[in-house]
């Protein structure tokens, strides 16, 4: 398993991308737009953090008004989700 991306839900993408790109030097590696979101994944080199701004009312925009900006779920990728899922729990403490 890997990260693959964080999704930050933000009020101004553009700005939020503007800001990782100076601070970061993460770039947009590509922009779509899709149910009711404007959404840019910045290059990490090791992942993405995939900016999430509502364009219409939905599940981003209910979750703005509830909780404000910031992360808003992170992604993990497997090439096998069974045995992922089988692997047993760990508290990250020795």
């Amino acid at each position: 398993m890997r990260f693959h991306h964080a999704g930050i839900a933000t009020d101004d993408a553009d700005d939020l991308a503007d800001l990782f790109s100076a601070v970061l030097g993460a770039p947009v590696a590509h922009s779509e737009r899709f149910d009711g979101m404007e959404v840019r994944f910045l290059d990490l080199d090791n992942g993405y953090f995939e900016l999430l701004e509502p364009t219409k009312s939905g599940a981003i925009a209910d979750y703005l008004d509830s909780h404000g900006p910031g992360i808003h779920h992170l992604a993990i990728e497997t090439t096998d989700i069974d045995a992922a899922l089988r692997q047993p729990a760990t508290t990250g403490s020795t």
